[in-house]
């Protein structure tokens, strides 16, 4: 089970730093298979704007874009994704930059180079969802709301400063009241002394629910 730092704070009250929030979890929960910060997933990856869009002279699929990414020059970026259109924000990976899903899911992780790609120089990566390891969708490039500041490190714009802990689902088999981030975080508050309150929204479920 994977479960953000940042929200069992925030539902317990809780100001311990994350890594006693981690050694208490090893100490008194059960087994954490591993815990890093996400934050250093995602460097040297900055909002970006679409300024410029052609169709790649030889490729039915590639789109070449002209971005700005917050420095003085616009970079040229070649992507197989034709449905962007100038004045979108999206993700801009660095040359240097690694995509974040492969830091997880390859023994390898990849780090972007600047590249030909049919003939056309491409320095750096526009992202999918997938590729930023936010949902499993690929298809296309994600496109960021439209007040997203250019120049702005992605981490810092989503508020990914956050540590997740993988705890080994066998240490909860018998906790069954642990299997969520509200119970998880309820464990965690008696553990350290604090005062738990259920949210509203947990207390009354329905409240929201139009008929």
């Amino acid at each position: 089970m994977q479960t953000s730092i940042n929200l069992l704070k925030q539902f317990g009250n809780i100001t311990e730093p994350s890594e006693k929030i981690v050694e208490l979890i090893k100490t008194q929960i059960g087994a954490v298979e591993n815990s890093r910060n996400i934050e250093n997933d995602y460097n040297d990856i900055v909002v970006a704007e679409i300024v410029e869009k052609e169709n790649h002279p030889d490729s039915d699929k590639l789109g070449i874009y002209q971005i700005n990414h917050g420095e003085d020059e616009t970079i040229q970026v070649v992507a197989g994704d034709r449905t962007l259109n100038v004045g979108d924000k999206v993700a801009y990976l660095k040359p240097g930059a690694t995509v974040p899903y492969s830091i997880s899911s390859q023994a390898e992780p990849l780090v972007i180079k600047e590249i030909k790609l049919r003939g056309v120089m491409s320095n750096g990566m526009l992202a999918s969802e997938r590729e930023l390891n936010i949902s499993n969708k690929h298809e296309n490039v994600f496109k960021l709301p439209s007040d997203a500041p250019i120049g702005v490190n992605l981490s810092e714009y989503f508020e990914l400063n956050d540590t997740v802990v993988d705890i080994e689902n066998k240490a909860l088999t018998n906790r069954g009241d642990l299997f969520s981030i509200i119970g998880l975080s309820r464990e965690l508050t008696a553990i350290t002394g604090n005062r738990f309150e259920s949210p509203d929204w947990y207390r009354s479920p329905n409240t929201n629910l139009k008929v």
